[in-house]
């Protein structure tokens, strides 16, 4: 599977959608829930339900978090050439954090990494 959803500067390609594979084909996902109901306006109907106690109680913070962890962890790992335990990267001194909060901001671009010669701390 694979899900992409990410805000981008107005004017920048903007993509948000899935793509399930499996032995019997291939789906986007719009044609598997109520028909008619656009996805993305069910899980915010989902989660405003789940907030004012209207329905079931919804939290996938712990999963996303998680599953992006995971995907920091597998980026390092390609990155430095080592294999990088969950441990490590849960005391990893890694800072992804922008220094600069505005939209207006450039991010400074970082080499290339190549592994072995890639730091991971």
């Amino acid at each position: 599977m694979a899900s992409y959803c990410r805000q981008y500067r107005q004017g920048s390609s903007q993509n948000v959608s899935e793509l399930v594979v499996g032995s019997k084909g291939r789906s986007n996902c719009t044609n598997l829930g109520t028909s008619g109901m656009d996805p993305y306006v069910q899980e915010h109907i989902d989660m405003c339900r789940s907030i004012r106690g209207d329905g079931p109680y919804v939290n996938h913070a712990m999963a996303v978090a998680e599953s992006t962890m995971t995907c920091v962890m597998a980026r390092e790992a390609a990155y430095s050439g080592l294999e990088v335990t969950w441990d490590m990267i849960m005391k990893s001194q890694l800072d992804l954090q922008p220094k600069v909060l505005d939209m207006g901001a450039t991010l400074d671009t970082p080499p290339l990494p190549v592994p072995g010669q890639y730091k991971f701390v």
